[in-house]
């Protein structure tokens, strides 16, 4: 799949169809023209947008900040990541996080799609969870990744407690911090 950046576009109308003219940079050209080579037929798929500037990727990017910060919150309250992102994208939308619409309901767009500006609100909602729940971040990769899973977090504002995965916890632990799964799991252990 090519994606174009912005680009210039002309409507005509000829025998009652529509026809839709692009400019297409030469720098783009390329892997459009190669693209439309390995096709057959004559119809493709096109998606037509406002132009948006996407965000930043690579080392030291927009994207690593918000993907190593919605890691280190996971690790911090022992969660999954797919689990913290998807609470920051939905506590997002107040701020401006674009949403798509399936079956009635406003579902937040894959980080893929969003623009810069757009994952800077992701960003800021990170750093909101993260003081909500005494998570301190850092803003380097190798900060996080030096640290152990299930990183320390301040609870009741006491001294820092180790945060256990449901994993490494024992049968007890277990029971106090989640009766209701200990329960069920239990009850599967019997069959």
């Amino acid at each position: 799949m090519v994606t174009l950046p912005a680009c210039e576009y002309r409507v005509t109308q000829k025998d009652g169809a529509v026809f839709v003219a692009l400019k297409i940079p030469p720098d783009r050209w390329a892997g459009l023209s190669f693209e439309l080579s390995s096709i057959k037929g004559n119809q493709i798929s096109a998606k037509i947008a406002k132009p948006f500037k996407p965000r930043t990727t690579g080392e030291k990017s927009q994207n690593n900040h918000a993907w190593g910060h919605c890691v280190e919150i996971a690790r911090a309250l022992a969660m999954e990541v797919y689990e913290v992102e998807y609470i920051a994208k939905v506590r997002a939308i107040k701020r401006g996080y674009p949403v798509s619409t399936h079956l009635g309901l406003a579902v937040p767009k894959s980080q893929a799609d969003i623009s810069t500006e757009e994952c800077a609100y992701l960003i800021e909602e990170y750093h909101m969870i993260a003081a909500e729940n005494g998570v301190t971040l850092t803003e380097s990769e190798p900060e996080i990744l030096a640290k152990p899973e299930g990183y320390y977090r301040k609870e009741n504002d006491d001294a820092l407690k180790p945060v256990k995965r449901w994993e490494e916890m024992t049968r007890a632990e277990q029971a106090e911090a989640d009766p209701e799964r200990f329960d069920k799991e239990m009850q599967l252990d019997i069959f």
